[in-house]
């Protein structure tokens, strides 16, 4: 696992580095491994971790990542919705295997392994997909909501204060 890009302290922390690969920019304090497909224009936040195998892949717009997300092997997160950016929120999980076209993805939100999230879905803050649960409907996920089981199930949470 070779990374392209480690941490580049000698480098203005504001200013994203062009990679090679299409559009793609990768903010300093990111580590991309090579071996992962970056495709169209696509912007990787400070302390994002992307592992060999994954593909982000801008199709029909940009893709937009925020800081601190980790996103394991074999994710494919792809912007399949013409005209509209793609922004993933901070502090996301993208398990192995994880598949997600969602329009909009808030913060600390994890995507359990060989979990799907379709084209139509917006994702709040604090969301959990559960493995292999699959989401196709046109909504928007609640704050703190749970979807798990082979007929995807979902559970309100709310946070304690």
């Amino acid at each position: 696992m070779r990374p392209v890009l480690d941490r580049l302290n000698h480098m203005d922390k504001q200013q994203p580095v062009l990679s090679s690969r299409n559009q793609a920019r990768i903010t300093p304090g990111a580590v991309v491994c090579s071996e992962c497909e970056l495709c169209g224009e696509v912007v990787i936040g400070a302390g994002t971790i992307v592992h060999p195998k994954a593909r982000i892949v801008a199709e029909a717009g940009p893709i937009h990542i925020g800081a601190f997300n980790l996103i394991e092997e074999q994710v494919e997160i792809i912007n399949r919705t013409p005209d509209t950016v793609l922004k993933i929120g901070d502090h996301n999980v993208f398990e192995v295997g994880a598949r997600c076209e969602a329009m909009e993805i808030g913060d600390n939100n994890v995507f359990e392994a060989k979990s799907f999230v379709g084209p139509h879905m917006r994702i709040t803050n604090g969301c959990v997909i559960g493995a292999m649960c699959s989401l196709m409907s046109d909504e928007t996920l609640p704050e703190c909501t749970v979807i798990y089981g082979e007929q995807p199930t979902s559970v309100h949470q709310h946070a304690l204060g």
